[in-house]
């Protein structure tokens, strides 16, 4: 039952950051997919095309990557949302 709580809390956040471009909310949603075991920090990684100690520092709020990747990874982080 909390799962699809989860999933459509994430989904609103990635709607805010598409549209704001905000870095507020990026660990939570990092954090988000991972914790709700929509995807492990490997399939992350690979869904993204990116590292995976990339994406455990964005989990862990140590790193962010650039503004314009930031919005792309949100827009790729809502199509799987979508696609659930």
């Amino acid at each position: 039952m909390a799962r699809p709580i989860v999933v459509a809390l994430l989904g609103v956040l990635l709607e805010m950051g598409v549209s704001s471009e905000s870095d507020e909310h990026f660990q939570t949603i990092i954090s988000g997919f991972i914790q709700a075991k929509i995807m492990s920090e490997a399939q992350l990684a690979d869904y993204l095309l990116v590292s995976r100690p990339s994406v455990n520092r964005w989990s862990r709020g140590r790193d962010l990557p650039r503004k314009n990747v930031r919005r792309g990874i949100y827009k790729a982080l809502l199509k799987k949302i979508d696609d659930m």
